[in-house]
């Protein structure tokens, strides 16, 4: 997996266990949010915590996983990251929680949904309960326009190829919402946003 990590590299030593048992960082360095348009590299992205909550993206291009002190978990899981990561964490933890991620979209690799179902797929759940705009989509898989019906025949064909790997209640959470795609529940009624389920 490529991994991007949200500053610099002594953040991301500082972040983590004393030595990180003498390997190299799997990260490639980023000072900035990637765009939709210029994440299709990436498969995830590790971000410091504070700057989740305090500067993120209006559409997160990558699932994130948030790293930082314990008691800012569930500040970044209720904002919509993918997972956490609690401070001082080490390589492996790191490893094992990227796997779980990676799993989701293997499935995907194997089966005819069509170019860019899993850049389509990592958006929208990067984005859990939100509507993400049909130029943000356009922008992730490449399109140079959001006219016609290209963006809803690959929509419908992942919700296909999501079926056909026994994922029907995901499939069932992709809706097309405010001109746009959203997978999974959208605000509640006081207003708050509920996880994927």
């Amino acid at each position: 997996m490529r991994v991007l990590f949200l500053g610099g590299e002594e953040e991301a030593k500082r972040s983590m266990e004393a030595g990180g048992g003498g390997r190299p960082l799997p990260f490639f360095f980023t000072p900035d949010w990637p765009t939709p348009g210029d994440a299709g590299d990436g498969d995830a992205l590790v971000a410091p915590a504070a700057r989740f909550l305090l500067d993120p993206p209006a559409i997160l291009p990558l699932p994130v996983l948030a790293c930082g002190p314990a008691v800012l978990l569930p500040e970044c899981l209720e904002a919509g990251c993918a997972d956490y990561l609690r401070e001082p964490w080490t390589l492996r933890e790191l490893e094992a929680r990227l796997g779980c991620l990676e799993r989701a979209s293997i499935a995907l690799r194997s089966n005819p949904a069509g170019p860019g179902a899993r850049r389509l797929l990592r958006l929208l759940a990067a984005n859990p309960g939100r509507a993400v705009p049909r130029d943000a989509i356009a922008a992730a898989l490449g399109m140079c326009s959001t006219s016609g019906r290209a963006i809803d025949m690959r929509v419908a064909r992942l919700r296909s190829a999501l079926r056909s790997i026994g994922k029907g209640e995901t499939a069932d959470l992709l809706v097309a919402e405010d001109g746009g795609y959203r997978l999974g529940a959208g605000a509640s009624r006081d207003g708050s946003r509920r996880r994927l389920v």
